[in-house]
């Protein structure tokens, strides 16, 4: 069972229960009017609506969790459903959430699914057991086809990039390969090494239990910094107090050499994921580790950092 409050109207209630078929997985539509829910067994995914109590079925969804994405301004779905040992894509208007399409798709056994930032391509991509990335146009036309090799576990995560220019595909290799928006070929491939050795460009974070104990005679401020700093702000509207003297050496691993360059510094760090410039990769863990879920989390956020725009090249992990 599924229970749904409303923030603004605390007398207003929503209960969703599939019956027999239980639900697997819940999750928002965007425009927050309708809940997408899964039944056990894939047997179904259920469209309910919060305004009207309307529900839509789409029959044998290919997964609870995954399998659905949507476009950027919320008006399509692309569904993963599989019937007759076939994988299919439904495409849906999140406005009457009527089926606009339909279309098999070339995959043994279909892992996941990705609208573009620009809504003009769908990528999907096969299980470990099979490496292949397939591009598909809206209306169901198949772009392009890409596999690396043949032996051996294939694609672990595909992402685009925030432009939509790049897409990035993570291999059981231990590669990360980054595709054009032209032409769907390869352009950059980085090796994701297990251990990191001098010399090297890479500027290394290392997690520590113990309490950080940061010693705040060491932060001060330059006059040139004072004066420049005017016209960065916070998101409050609040400038920035300080800039840590210590991200100094991180910047110049990114093309800052100027240590008085603080104003720069702070561009650079707050700005590196807006302009969609870095991407990250996580490592999985060694034969034997263990990784506490905080230690994960953890690592997923201090992963490493790799330029893929052509200007140098540089890794952060």
């Amino acid at each position: 069972m599924i229970q749904a409050w409303s923030l603004t109207q605390p007398e207003w209630t929503c209960k969703i229960d599939e019956g027999p078929a239980g639900i697997a997985y819940a999750r928002w539509s965007p425009d927050s009017r309708h809940i997408l829910t899964t039944s056990d067994f894939q047997l179904r995914l259920t469209v309910w609506s919060l305004v009207n109590t309307a529900c839509v079925h789409v029959q044998w969804p290919k997964h609870a969790s995954k399998g659905v994405s949507f476009t950027q301004d919320g008006k399509f779905a692309a569904i993963c459903t599989r019937r007759d040992c076939k994988d299919y894509i439904n495409l849906l208007s999140c406005h009457t959430w009527e089926i606009m399409g339909v279309f098999a798709v070339d995959t043994l056994d279909l892992a996941d699914i990705e609208w573009s930032p620009d809504d003009s391509a769908i990528v999907i991509w096969d299980s470990p057991l099979e490496y292949k990335v397939l591009i598909y146009s809206p209306d169901g036309r198949c772009l392009s086809k890409y596999q690396a090799y043949e032996s051996g576990l294939g694609v672990k995560t595909v992402s685009w990039s925030p432009c939509g220019q790049f897409l990035a595909v993570g291999s059981y290799d231990q590669m990360l390969r980054v595709l054009n928006h032209l032409t769907w070929k390869t352009f950059a491939e980085f090796l994701h090494l297990s251990t990191v050795r001098a010399p090297c460009y890479a500027a290394v974070f290392k997690e520590v239990d113990e309490p950080l104990q940061l010693d705040m005679s060491e932060l001060c401020l330059s006059d040139d910094f004072i004066q420049g700093n005017s016209g960065v702000q916070e998101p409050g509207g609040e400038p920035y107090p300080w800039v840590n003297k210590q991200f100094l050496w991180f910047c110049r691993s990114v093309g800052v050499s100027d240590e008085r360059q603080e104003r720069n510094i702070l561009k650079i760090l707050m700005n590196m994921e807006a302009r969609g410039r870095y991407m990250s990769s996580l490592s999985s863990k060694k034969r034997g580790e263990r990784i506490s879920p905080r230690k994960d989390r953890a690592l997923r956020k201090l992963s490493s950092f790799v330029n893929y725009d052509g200007c140098g090249g540089k890794a952060a992990s």
